[in-house]
């Protein structure tokens, strides 16, 4: 379950079970193209690393969420993403962590109704 967090930017996390491994996925409906795609998030000295898949497909491998201390509204960018078939699911899932981290939670915030994490996916060019 999601809960609230004020210091962080609409106010939700989705976080981890806090194993390695572990994994959420969400329907997602995007044609072919090209995409950027942001993720807002915060970090802490907790945090594991995040895999972040299209159709099982990785666009996102790793993304470190450790930092000594918490750091909230974090933003990560990844731009020309390729879509060449329509895509039906996006997943997260916990794939290690930092040496110094002392768990694998991993988090991403939460739109204000608590459906689809914050994922700014915008179109760049669209294939034919």
């Amino acid at each position: 379950d999601g809960y609230i967090n004020t210091n962080q930017i609409l106010n939700g996390h989705y976080p981890t079970s806090l194993a390695n491994g572990d994994k959420v996925t969400f329907p997602l409906v995007l044609g072919k193209g090209t995409y950027e795609v942001s993720m807002l998030y915060s970090t802490s000295n907790d945090r594991g690393k995040l895999d972040i898949a299209l159709d099982g497909n990785i666009i996102i491998n790793q993304l470190d969420q450790y930092s000594a201390g918490v750091i909230y509204n974090v933003i990560h960018r990844e731009s020309a993403v390729v879509i060449r078939h329509p895509t039906k699911t996006l997943s997260f899932r916990v794939n290690g962590k930092n040496a110094a981290s002392s768990d694998y939670h991993a988090n991403c915030s939460l739109n204000h109704s608590g459906g689809l994490p914050k994922m700014d996916i915008e179109v760049i060019t669209t294939l034919l």
